[in-house]
């Protein structure tokens, strides 16, 4: 909780909150707020910031479960579309959801489209 005595502010770098009268440098990423000059410097790292979130939400859009995989933090195999062995690894886990009782009828349709249309 902030007062008027002793506020607490956002670190323009890290958003990690702070007490600006007993620190001048950021705890956590020792950003130190004298340092800069000019606004234009932290306008341009906050704009690469957007750019950066901007970019890791496409991908996210893209490819949702790489990235709840990503999220849990456990490993996972990628294999490109163009490898040789692509068909047989989609097989083995095609045959292995559908066992499970996990493979969707969404998954059986983008199964159909992709071998329907000579993609593989």
């Amino acid at each position: 909780m902030s007062t008027n005595s002793d506020p607490m502010v956002k670190c323009p770098i890290c958003g990690f909150l702070y007490y600006h009268y007993t620190n001048i440098v950021c705890p956590r990423c020792n950003f130190d707020k004298q340092d800069i000059s000019q606004n234009e410097s932290l306008y341009a790292i906050t704009a690469t910031i957007a750019q950066k979130d901007a970019e890791i939400e496409r991908l996210r859009e893209a490819h949702p479960r790489a990235f709840k995989l990503m999220k849990k933090e456990k490993f996972f195999l990628v294999v490109a579309i163009d490898e040789p062995y692509f068909i047989n690894v989609y097989d083995t886990i095609r045959a292995h959801e559908k066992a499970k009782g996990t493979w969707t009828k969404k998954d059986e349709i983008a199964w159909f489209e992709l071998t329907r249309d000579g993609a593989i």
